[in-house]
């Protein structure tokens, strides 16, 4: 999942936050745990578990843009514990 944009009101980040629960971060700096604030470039976190938990907690008296997220699902399954020299 990248996390592409972030603008979420930064009051130490008790009553407004995103969280990324059970992911691995990537080398380009991914915070672990709560994250607010304001977001500048991108971050990437990685799921080996096939599942990747993201928790936004707002208490609603601050009006922001939030977050913008994408990801990607890929299913490698067919492939373990296998081997093959032409997979597609």
């Amino acid at each position: 999942m990248v996390i592409e944009d972030m603008d979420i009101w930064e009051a130490s980040c008790r009553g407004y936050y995103l969280e990324v629960l059970s992911g691995s971060i990537s080398g380009d700096g991914a915070p672990d745990g709560r994250m607010c604030g304001y977001l500048i470039g991108s971050v990437t976190y990685y799921s080996f578990h096939e599942r990747l938990t993201v928790l936004f907690v707002s208490d609603g008296h601050y009006i922001r843009r939030g977050f913008k997220a994408t990801y990607t699902q890929f299913n490698f399954s067919a492939l373990s514990g296998k081997k093959c020299n032409i997979c597609s």
